[in-house]
């Protein structure tokens, strides 16, 4: 992809990631907590050592981000997951579980506030937290945003085009294997399907959605100014 000019961005666990060409220019690699019995609860796996490995073996190769999905189970870990990531050298994400699955972790709206305050203070210290200001402090109020789901294109593994996220109640609009990606996002059932979004009633903030919406809506409602000195 990288060879007809696309920027891409792997997304990846880290276990198979050590020693791999990807030919990518980013990749992000999940990590939720950086002790060992946790890891385990968290993904099923006694694999911390591995991802931790596989982190710093990839920061030769690789523009490095590592993403925190924030519930209960971890809230407590946020500074020492900033420090790891800064001692690395690689950046750091942070977004709030959003519980679109059954048996889904969760996180009580309290404890979500404290925790994007305290990331607001680390910004202040830590230039490897990529979180913009503006999307720490919508978590910090929680509010909801004007999400443009139409900023993403999203393709399940199947290749299945869905709309207009997982949040709410989506569509498959089509597989992108039997028709052009052009053709679907052009189709009558697609365009429906994101009008979904602008009556959404979820208060989700999912990092892909969330900071793209954020910064296209302060193209729209000014003062932009305000936005992007908060990064």
């Amino acid at each position: 992809m990288r060879t007809i000019g696309f920027y891409t961005l792997l997304i990846t666990n880290g276990l198979k990631l050590k020693g791999k060409n990807l030919n990518a220019d980013v990749v992000t690699i999940s990590l939720d907590t950086l002790r060992r019995d946790r890891f385990y609860r968290i993904t099923g796996v006694d694999a911390l050592d591995k991802v931790i490995a596989s982190i710093k073996w990839a920061t030769n190769v690789y523009d490095v981000c590592i993403n925190v999905v924030l519930h209960e189970d971890n809230a407590d870990e946020v500074e020492e997951l900033v420090r790891f990531a800064d001692e690395c050298g690689v950046y750091i994400t942070f977004e709030p579980v959003s519980a679109y699955f059954q048996s889904c972790p969760d996180i009580r709206d309290e404890k979500l506030k404290s925790v994007a305050l305290k990331l607001l203070e680390l910004k202040k210290e830590y230039k490897c937290i990529l979180n913009s200001k503006g999307y720490l402090k919508l978590i910090a109020s929680g509010d909801k945003f004007n999400c443009l789901s139409n900023l993403l294109i999203r393709i399940n593994p199947d290749c299945e085009l869905i709309a207009p996220c997982y949040d709410v109640n989506f569509v498959r609009v089509g597989n992108v294997r039997m028709k052009s990606l052009k053709n679907l996002l052009s189709s009558n059932k697609y365009k429906k399907e994101l009008e979904l979004a602008k009556k959404c009633e979820h208060r989700c903030y999912l990092l892909c959605y969330a900071e793209p919406s954020l910064v296209f809506s302060s193209f729209l409602c000014t003062p932009l100014f305000d936005y992007f000195i908060s990064f």
